[in-house]
């Protein structure tokens, strides 16, 4: 009696293991998948990420401010060369929408707005200058001034040390503040369906144009889905051409959102997505799968 040469059973086993992991689908590729922050998965036609019951139990109370606990990703069918795009489809915790859409209560100096009247401004007070020279002078002023703003021939002669001559300090610093206050009201009073929007880091989805694509996240107003236009990966684990999913929770003031948890994943011209990793921020999975807490 006489058997196979090893290395021709190692080659059948291989071959078989291989025809057991191709799962459903052509070329291997499994219609829909699950993924709940271990391991891969994918590649497949559409991936359902969910943040898993037993991790929300070790979380504990924080649990509860979670906003997002599930996304659906699938391939959407993109016409271009260049780019490729996934349709995402959100699962809000109740009350979600509700503490997204409030009004922001931020800082109105981190804004757009305040940045480009306060360039105007200094335009029209300090032409020759730039916004943060002007801040530099104020600070200067208060420095050499002990700590309070000085006035009088003590001003002047700070101002024409640095090259401020003229300057109408007192002037500036009420238009400053009368900026502040008038993009604060513009932040408060926004349209709900704005401060999603901005929340959610996304365009509307009117500005999405299937014929010319951009990079970028485009939202529904009510951000139950929104499309990512990003780069064709080049194969399913090209991680520099990876996209970053994330999982928020709400943090103090309801306006601010901490991440809690993110998932890479890359998207392929033949509409395969694939989860290459995760990280679950503040905790990690023991060798039997329990979360603990870092």
């Amino acid at each position: 009696m006489t058997f196979p040469h090893r290395s021709a059973l190692a080659l059948l086993a291989t071959s078989l293991l291989l025809a057991g992991c191709s799962g459903g689908g052509d070329n291997g590729l499994s219609a829909n998948s699950d993924f709940a922050f271990d391991g891969i998965a994918g590649p497949a036609e559409s991936i359902h990420i969910e943040i898993p019951q037993e991790l929300m139990d070790a979380m504990g109370p924080e649990a509860d401010k979670l906003l997002v606990t599930a996304i659906d990703i699938k391939a959407h069918d993109l016409d271009s060369a260049k780019y490729c795009a996934v349709d995402l489809t959100y699962t809000f915790s109740d009350g979600a929408i509700e503490t997204l859409s409030a009004p922001l209560n931020i800082d109105p100096r981190g804004t757009q707005e305040y940045t480009e009247k306060l360039d105007e401004l200094t335009l029209s007070f300090a032409p020759g200058h730039t916004s943060g020279q002007v801040q530099d002078i104020l600070s200067a002023l208060y420095m050499e001034g002990g700590g309070k703003m000085p006035a009088g021939p003590e001003r002047e002669i700070i101002l024409r040390r640095h090259g401020f001559e003229s300057f109408d300090v007192d002037g500036y610093l009420e238009e400053r503040q009368r900026i502040r206050e008038e993009v604060s009201a513009d932040i408060k009073n926004a349209d709900p369906a704005v401060n999603l929007l901005s929340r959610m880091g996304a365009k509307p989805i009117s500005e999405f144009n299937e014929t010319a694509p951009e990079p970028g996240k485009y939202m529904q107003e009510d951000a139950s889905s929104a499309t990512v236009v990003r780069p064709c990966a080049l194969n399913s684990f090209d991680d520099d051409n990876s996209g970053r999913l994330k999982f928020f929770k709400a943090s103090g003031d309801a306006a601010v959102t901490k991440d809690v948890a993110t998932v890479k994943y890359t998207v392929m011209k033949d509409g395969k997505v694939t989860i290459i990793s995760s990280e679950v921020k503040g905790y990690q999975q023991d060798s039997s799968g329990n979360w603990l807490e870092k």
